[in-house]
């Protein structure tokens, strides 16, 4: 997997601004939905969890939590060196994962105070769209089944939607999904695929949106490199509640998240499935809506 360098330069951002000084972990749950770290100044970060949640993998938790005394935010082991699968002695796909899974869920919660406070000069934190991405856009291309699929069918200029997700393939509630947005709005175009077109349908579009969780698994990068000048980027979900900059370095217009209260920390760690985390991680949590400032 190659090295994630949005999180890392994210992480770059964070240290000039000072905002990394003397924090640590205070706490790491992983389940199979989302990685939920904490620090001891009470932020919060959450990440989607690519890797499953394997005996091999649970057995590497009291590993990883005891580098914590060494390495406060698991910085050397996870970013500045980033051996720390090295020393546990794995270097498998899914412990890699697990490692990308980490590295966004703490860069969350080092990110949660400035994205609370309403941003730092750069960018703004708003509590409503700043503008509408969509208006101008005659076909969209959603990356991840869910984010903006519902408002873009449902937007008059929209003619062509295309849906990209590795599960779209072979999911059928996908299929249903999308043959329903199809018979309600028989005059627009309807496609998907597994991601393997995405640059064609990326570098056609006029406006794509991103879900975050793909900072997880480390594709967003690769993504970002297809979009086009005149499309207009959005980065949307969850795992997107990082400082931004970034991001809008590679030509991202809007990043729509929310931040992590500290009941997801306490819900974690009571099931490790994840599933009570649903009812905030699904829509029951409010927006923010982070753009640049020119």
């Amino acid at each position: 997997m190659k090295p994630n360098m949005i999180l890392h330069e994210t992480l770059a951002f964070l240290e000039i601004r000072k905002l990394i000084v003397g924090k640590s972990i205070r706490s790491i749950s992983l389940t199979p939905y989302f990685t939920v770290v904490q620090l001891d100044d009470g932020s919060v970060g959450a990440a989607m969890s690519y890797y499953s949640q394997s005996d091999e993998l649970c057995k590497l938790i009291p590993s990883i939590i005891s580098f914590i005394e060494q390495d406060p935010l698991l910085l050397r082991g996870l970013f500045y060196e980033d051996d720390l699968l090295t020393r546990l002695g794995v270097s498998t796909r899914e412990a890699q994962l697990l490692a990308n899974s980490l590295r966004t869920a703490i860069i969350s919660a080092l990110s949660f105070p400035c994205l609370e406070s309403g941003g730092d000069g750069t960018f703004v934190v708003s509590q409503k769209f700043p503008f509408n991405p969509f208006a101008e856009a005659k076909r969209a291309v959603v990356i991840g089944f869910g984010g903006y699929i519902d408002a873009l069918a449902k937007a008059d200029q929209i003619k062509h939607l295309h849906i990209s997700d590795l599960q779209c393939s072979t999911n059928n509630y996908m299929h249903r999904t999308i043959a329903k947005y199809q018979n309600y709005f028989p005059r627009k175009n309807f496609t998907f695929s597994d991601g393997t077109d995405i640059k064609y349908q990326v570098e056609n579009a006029d406006v794509v949106t991103i879900t975050g969780s793909t900072l997880c698994n480390g594709t967003l990068e690769e993504i970002l490199e297809y979009t086009k000048s005149r499309a207009i980027v959005v980065v949307q979900g969850q795992s997107a509640s990082i400082y931004p900059m970034s991001l809008f370095n590679r030509g991202v217009n809007l990043v729509v998240t929310t931040l992590k209260p500290s009941i997801l920390v306490q819900l974690a760690a009571n099931d490790k499935s994840g599933q009570n985390l649903r009812p905030y991680l699904e829509r029951g949590l409010p927006s923010i809506y982070l753009s640049p400032l020119s």
